[in-house]
């Protein structure tokens, strides 16, 4: 895929708009747990909890306070009233007797909690059991691209604190516990022209930054949210907190917001058949994946052009992948399309041709595909079949699977080429530029272009006219009930 991205720094006026109605709840808040809520506050979410019980337990006790507030956001506190929530203390298998003082829930496993007799053995147990890895660190340009690329296949948001020091601030720390869809990232000591490309105007900065794919160029732009300090203040834990919370609250009503896949793909039986040869989907390979094919149709779309010379490294490395350990006891076909002589084929993915090479995975029995937005390598196929399978790579409905013509004559269409066009490369200097160059497009390729604009025309004129039928329909519905009401209006003064 052709990454050109362009970086909009956003004023977050808009999102602060209704901050004094809708605010963030107060994250170091105790709370006063129930049967109810006790399930979908400490059993559903990976956040760590530390528990009180105790007969007639208040969320104003000293004691639960002041564990509260020490931890600062690293975790959330509870109490049960062991005199009135007899349910819940079912539900845990307790009693009012033997239930603990204090119970830890550490991060992610519910089933691992442990007990304790003081506030402070539990607390200091919560803060070593943290995780260490939820933050990711970007030390370059390079690896925050990679970090962008990624968000767009996992449905998470990049958040990135730029600042000084030697390592990664508790502050993300916290909040990558609260907010498990933002990926945070800490950039360190950036340096002043790095820094400048970005609009980051002071250290500490951080801003929320969401990738916007334009599907029609197969471009990405980024929009940056900058943290305000004048409408939310110093940059500490609870004011991040509610900036987050209000951000993701706009951005959603914006359809900003990318959504989490709402089916997850469960895993793919273990499988011990036969591998199967790799092979170039042709007009002789019809059917090549059928709706009653098992597992996941892999399809590298490559240049097959005789200029291309990387075409059988390209092919080597689906060979590679597929004999890769992660591919084992796994349901997979390996093939590939010369999408340069057949740009109708990546078009039923929203593939052009120089995005090639590049990979599609289609689920047949689903009607489902999915596009690697990355580099065509070993790792990062594998990883991308990986996604698919597991549900955290996002998949989008497929129509009627493409085929390939015997009527296109390769030789051809590679003769109007006049040359391979060489894809472009993902380079963190396109996110730093509004504008952005038209890249060249073959005489085939513009036809196909203009073939699929013109039935994405077709289609909006359709809808349009849908909608103007229906608000017609509206008006005159509305027309007909102020006509009856003023009939109505008239007869009763007259009346009187």
């Amino acid at each position: 895929v052709t990454f050109a991205m362009a970086l909009r720094t956003a004023g977050l006026g808009l999102l602060c708009a209704l901050l004094l109605t809708v605010q963030a709840a107060d994250v170091l808040t105790p709370v006063e747990l129930n049967l109810k809520n006790f399930k979908a506050a400490v059993e559903e979410m990976k956040m760590p909890w530390l528990v009180s019980f105790s007969a007639g337990a208040k969320i104003e006790d000293e004691a639960v306070v002041e564990v509260a507030t020490s931890l600062d956001g690293f975790g959330r506190v509870g109490v049960v009233d062991t005199n009135k929530e007899k349910d819940l203390l079912k539900h845990l298998s307790m009693t009012k007797e033997n239930a603990p003082a204090w119970r830890l829930y550490p991060y992610g496993d519910r089933a691992k909690h442990t007990d304790f007799a003081s506030a402070s053995d539990a607390k200091s147990a919560l803060l070593s059991s943290l995780p260490r890895d939820l933050v990711a660190a970007a030390s370059s340009g390079e690896q925050l691209q990679e970090i962008f690329i990624a968000s767009l296949n996992t449905a998470t948001v990049p958040c990135v604190l730029f600042t000084e020091g030697t390592s990664a601030p508790p502050l993300l720390q916290k909040l990558a516990m609260w907010f498990p869809q933002i990926k945070f990232i800490s950039v360190l000591n950036p340096n002043p022209e790095f820094q400048k490309s970005l609009n980051v105007q002071k250290l500490p900065q951080l801003q929320i930054m969401v990738a916007v794919p334009d599907e029609k160029t197969q471009r990405v732009g980024i929009q940056a949210f900058p943290y305000d300090r004048t409408k939310f203040g110093g940059l500490k834990f609870k004011n991040a907190a509610h900036y987050i919370a209000q951000a993701e609250y706009e951005l959603k009503k914006m359809n900003m917001w990318p959504t989490p896949p709402k089916e997850q793909t469960p895993p793919t039986p273990a499988y011990d058949g036969p591998v199967n040869e790799i092979f170039e989907i042709t007009a002789d390979t019809p059917d090549v994946c059928p709706p009653s094919k098992l597992g996941l149709c892999v399809i590298a779309l490559l240049d097959g052009s005789p200029d291309n010379s990387d075409k059988e490294a390209h092919i080597e490395i689906l060979r590679k992948v597929q004999a890769a350990p992660a591919s084992k006891g796994r349901v997979l076909h390996f093939m590939w399309v010369d999408v340069r002589c057949h740009p109708s084929f990546g078009a039923a993915f929203d593939v052009r041709p120089d995005s090639a090479p590049t990979v599609v995975a289609i689920a047949p029995k689903k009607s489902r595909f999915a596009h690697m937005l990355s580099v065509y390598d070993v790792d990062k196929v594998s990883s991308f079949i990986g996604g698919v399978l597991s549900g955290k790579v996002s998949t989008a409905p497929l129509g009627a699977m493409p085929s390939v013509s015997d009527t296109e004559d390769c030789a051809a269409v590679y003769a109007s080429m006049g040359g391979p066009v060489a894809g472009d490369e993902f380079d963190l200097s396109d996110i730093m530029n509004e504008d952005v160059g038209a890249d060249p497009r073959a005489e085939v390729e513009k036809q196909a272009e203009a073939a699929r604009l013109a039935a994405e025309q077709a289609a909006e004129d359709a809808e349009k006219a849908t909608k103007e039928r229906i608000a017609r329909e509206e008006v005159e519905r509305l027309n007909k009930k102020n006509k009856k009401k003023t009939k109505k209006t008239k007869k009763v003064k007259t009346e009187l």
